[in-house]
Order: C-alpha cells, then sequence, then structure tokens
C-alpha cells in the first residue's frame, strides 16, 4: 500500500515544479525582445507611406536579420498607381544590413514611399519580410534565437491619408499660440493701467 506521505509529498513537488515553469515563462515573455515590420503614414506628409522596424517587446533585441523579396523596392514613388514596375530594388539600409541591437520600444522609420508607387509594387497582395534575431544569454543559458514574419500590405490605405491628424496638430498649435499672446496681452495691459494710476 502507498504511503499517503509520499503521495502528498509527490503532488507538492510537481506542483512546485509546475508554478517554477509557469513563473519563469512569464519572466520570459516579459524580458523577450518582438521585432515586427510594418507600414504607417507619416503624419506630417500627408502622401508619404513609413516603413518601421520597431521591437515591441520588453527585451533587447540583437543580431537583427531581414530577408526580404528579391523585387523590394528602394522607393516606390507616385501618389496614384500607374501600372509601371520599374523600381529600383533596395540595397542599403537596416533591412539589408541588419541592425546590431535595438532596444525595447526602438524603432527603425524608413521613409519607403508613396501609395501609387507601392501599390504598384505589391497590389492587393501582400509581401512578407522575415526577421531572425537573438536574445543575449540568461543565467549562463545560451542565446536565443527568434524568428518572426511580417506581412506587409498597402491596399487598406486607398483612400485614406494623415492630413486630418495633422491639421489638428496645427490647429493645436495655433490654439496654444493665441493663448500666449492673449496671455501676454493682458499682462501688458494690467502695467499699463498700474503705470497710469500712479
Amino acid at each position: 500500500m502507498t504511503d499517503p506521505s509520499l503521495v502528498i509529498a509527490l503532488i507538492a513537488t510537481i506542483t512546485s515544479l509546475i508554478a517554477t515553469a509557469i513563473a519563469f515563462q512569464a519572466y520570459r515573455s516579459q524580458t523577450d525582445p518582438d521585432v515586427i515590420v510594418y507600414l504607417e503614414h507619416d503624419e506630417n506628409r500627408p502622401s508619404l507611406i513609413l516603413l518601421v522596424i520597431e521591437n515591441r517587446g520588453n527585451g533587447v533585441a540583437h543580431d537583427i536579420e531581414f530577408t526580404i523579396p528579391k523585387d523590394f523596392p528602394s522607393d516606390p514613388i507616385g501618389i496614384t498607381s500607374t501600372g509601371k514596375k520599374d523600381f529600383e530594388l533596395m540595397t542599403e539600409g537596416p533591412l539589408i544590413s541588419g541592425i546590431k541591437a535595438l532596444p525595447p520600444k526602438g524603432k527603425r522609420i524608413l521613409n519607403w514611399g508613396q501609395f501609387g508607387g507601392i501599390y504598384d509594387y505589391m497590389g492587393e497582395s501582400f509581401k512578407t519580410i522575415e526577421v531572425k534575431y537573438k536574445r543575449k544569454k540568461m543565467f549562463g543559458l545560451e542565446d536565443q534565437t527568434f524568428e518572426t514574419q511580417s506581412d506587409i500590405e498597402v491596399a487598406s490605405y486607398r483612400r485614406t491619408d494623415a492630413s486630418a491628424r495633422n491639421e489638428a496638430t496645427h490647429l493645436k498649435k495655433i490654439s496654444e499660440t493665441l493663448e500666449q499672446v492673449q496671455k501676454e496681452l493682458h499682462t501688458l495691459n494690467q502695467n499699463i493701467r498700474s503705470n497710469k494710476s500712479g
């Protein structure tokens, strides 16, 4: 017959091991890098679409390498689509040379192109950029290698731009300037009155 105390000790040991594994996994998830590539509008230049490389994780990404499509263009310019596909290929920049290290929330932003030119390149489909990077060893363990894929597309940018956000920023600045002018005029008016009364 099995000793109940032995069963209890075994269950406690297994439970402790599971809890430790879960805690370690949670710690890892909070310290792992996570490098992605995506497109976004330039808020200050509404016709321009940026290509952004971002480490959205909480750990430093080291030795980042990218694998891009062989026909990846360097600057697909054009407000509207023309159907032409005579692009210059990308031959320099972080997607070609890689990035030695990217801190948490760190970015590299490329002024990539305009909707029409990018659409001529990829149309309604998407292009995949593969990313490979490392997290340096912890607790005497070997460096860990991560691999992710980012699918970028431009079709969803049709009939959208960043001009509304840009205009809102300018309006806010104008409003702040007018408030400052009003305060200075009020101060000046008070000084004039005090001088007259004196």
